[in-house]
């Protein structure tokens, strides 16, 4: 998983009019340009982007509850930042306690749009879903009234074989998969229980003619659970067989 990159930058105060608690704080700013979805759409406006920092080469990635996945890697800014589908001009201030002297800066996008198509609201200062997050165009400029031994640099988009961008799913492992508990024909109907459902993900039912070609998506719109068991209600003409997934991010 590769995340586009800016370098340390360690900010000193050269302007009496910027008040820093401690000159030796470390200072990182940056900006997006273009962004969108997995799907081609533009960033809708409150869309949440994250700083985040490793001592590797590359950042582990998410959980779908805001976690970072490798132990070691660390999470200093998660906000809903996007305006006019970009990521605006940000200046963000690590305490010199908390900031590392080596390692590497992480700017990247997060889809958090929920079952409403929207981003998600904050709880307890993240967002309450994460379904996928991608390397961004991030360019970096000097803090106004401000020196720094080095600027952050922008790098090139994480990209796959085929030179798009390469978005990718949050982790779930620790979410759990979902069961089917239970499954009924009522005349036309098919009655669909399924536990093991996690609020912070979204899912649809596939369907299928054959046990290997399950890849139709059933539901219109993709649906949570704000409990642990929620049952669905399909056309039983829709498919011979079933299963239940993630959304997709593409759609």
């Amino acid at each position: 998983m590769r995340f586009s990159k800016i370098s340390l930058c360690a900010a000193a105060v050269a302007a009496v009019s910027i008040a820093f608690a401690d000159a030796a704080n470390t200072l990182v700013v940056f900006s997006t340009t273009g962004d969108t979805y997995a799907d081609g759409t533009a960033v809708q406006d409150g869309e949440w982007y994250a700083l985040c920092w490793s001592a590797n080469n590359e950042f582990g990635g998410l959980s779908s509850e805001c976690e970072p996945l490798v132990e070691g890697d660390r999470v200093f800014l998660m906000a809903p930042l996007a305006e006019g589908g970009r990521c605006p001009d940000v200046v963000f201030q690590i305490k010199s306690s908390e900031a590392p002297t080596s390692g590497n800066y992480f700017v990247y996008l997060l889809d958090t749009r929920g079952l409403d198509g929207k981003p998600s609201k904050a709880v307890n200062k993240k967002p309450a879903m994460v379904n996928a997050a991608v390397a961004t165009n991030a360019e970096a400029k000097g803090a106004k009234g401000t020196e720094a031994s080095s600027y952050a640099t922008g790098s090139e988009l994480s990209k796959d074989g085929s030179g798009a961008i390469a978005w990718n799913e949050s982790g779930v492992d620790n979410v759990g998969q979902p069961e089917i508990k239970s499954f009924r024909i009522d005349g036309d109907r098919v009655k669909i229980k399924v536990a093991n459902m996690h609020p912070s993900v979204r899912y649809n039912i596939f369907t299928g003619s054959e046990p290997g070609s399950i890849t139709k998506t059933t539901l219109d719109s993709p649906v949570s659970a704000e409990s642990n068991s929620v049952e669905f209600d399909l056309d039983k003409d829709q498919g011979k067989f079933f299963k239940v997934g993630r959304q997709p991010l593409t759609k």
